[in-house]
């Protein structure tokens, strides 16, 4: 689990570790504080996530232990580029945020 985290990170030995233990050092990790307190999981820029990172949020979102709270902020792009990402998931929503006009800003 460490060096799941310390590679994330970017800290450390700065050994390669193989993405099925980054995953799982992540789980167990999210897991071992979500057993102490509730969890916010705060991500922004999402839209430039890869396929791997989308897909290791749904699952969290879906099969995670624990009070976990995942928020993803996002451009537009992340619809466009993946238009069915977040949906079906239980207890998940989408707000939609227009862009400010500029007697706003």
């Amino acid at each position: 689990m460490h060096a799941a985290l310390e590679a994330t990170l970017g800290v450390g030995s700065g050994q390669v570790v193989p993405r099925d233990r980054m995953v799982a050092g992540w789980e167990r990790y999210l897991r071992a504080i979500a057993q102490e307190e509730p969890v916010v999981l705060a991500i922004e820029d999402i839209h430039w996530a890869d396929a791997a990172l989308l897909s290791f949020l749904s699952y969290q979102a879906r099969w995670a232990e624990g009070p976990i709270l995942i928020l993803c902020l996002a451009r537009h792009e992340l619809i466009e580029q993946h238009p069915h990402w977040g949906t079906g998931l239980p207890a998940a929503e989408t707000v939609t945020l227009e862009p400010l006009s500029t007697d706003t800003c």
